[in-house]
């Protein structure tokens, strides 16, 4: 399904990317059958209205779809963008080649949130994932987030909210400052979790580390290593940069940067 009128920045469906404004479910045939290419026209879906104050909360539910080519210009959310009135769950989903602000990004107030199943979030520019609410909640579980790129904090997922991320992998990841597969500044839990192959400061000057994780997180049998840290010069936190509190049975390949609490048990 491939969008063709263009026109971006207007928000009453009618060119450019999809806008939904009521509840709505997509079942697709799989994500190999089933594309919805903006074609570079706008962003490819837009959830909720600008204001909150607009409409009602709307619940969006998408699975077995691939969600490709968006290009939301000087606009945030180049694969979706989801506002404050909305929540959205995606199960069994590509989001892939979005660009140049993330492929999904979350602005939602506490009683709404994002649910990632069985996903794959992919080559989007900006970062995969940014969770840009501190009041609301993500879960992504038996995913995968992978060669996202991002010149600003954040390759693979960005959270100044609540994050739990169980079951997945988090690989192939940059940016050119810190968090090269998440950059946490809210509270992020891994659980079951491998965080591998990400990179920070991947311009190689002196701006970034953290080339797994930056930023406070909590873990539990999970495992951060082989990431890398492009610093040419000082210290190189190639894993983990910030503070990790663990809960016990997780591997950590360099911990220099990172200050490790808690339960060590099978560490």
């Amino acid at each position: 399904y491939l969008l063709t009128i263009p026109g971006m920045g207007e928000n009453a469906a009618l060119t450019g990317d999809l806008d939904v404004t009521e509840d709505l479910t997509i079942n697709g045939a799989g994500r190999f059958l089933t594309t919805i290419d903006a074609g570079g026209l706008d962003r490819v879906l837009q959830i909720g209205v600008v204001n909150i104050l607009l409409g009602p909360t709307i619940l969006t539910q998408i699975t077995g779809v691939t969600i490709k080519g968006g290009d939301s210009g000087s606009g945030v959310g180049s694969g979706i963008n989801v506002y404050t009135n909305s929540s959205l769950t995606l199960t069994n989903t590509r989001v892939t080649n979005n660009a140049p602000y993330a492929g999904i990004y979350a602005v939602f107030s506490s009683a709404h949130s994002i649910s990632i199943m069985d996903s794959r979030i992919d080559n989007n520019a900006g970062g995969g994932i940014m969770l840009a609410s501190a009041d609301a909640t993500t879960t992504i579980v038996n995913s995968v987030i992978d060669a996202n790129f991002n010149n600003n904090n954040g390759g693979g997922i960005v959270n100044y909210g609540t994050l739990n991320v169980v079951n997945t992998t988090i690989s192939g990841n940059s940016t050119i400052y810190n968090g090269g597969g998440i950059y946490n500044a809210g509270t992020t839990g891994l659980f079951n979790v491998t965080i591998s192959n990400n990179t920070a400061n991947s311009d190689g000057n002196i701006d970034g580390d953290g080339g797994g994780i930056s930023g406070v997180i909590t873990g539990r049998n999970s495992i951060i290593a082989g990431n890398f840290d492009d610093n040419g010069t000082g210290f190189l936190y190639d894993d983990c940069s910030g503070s990790f509190v663990s809960e016990g049975h997780n591997l950590i390949e360099n911990p220099i940067g990172c200050t490790i609490t808690g339960d060590s048990t099978g560490n």
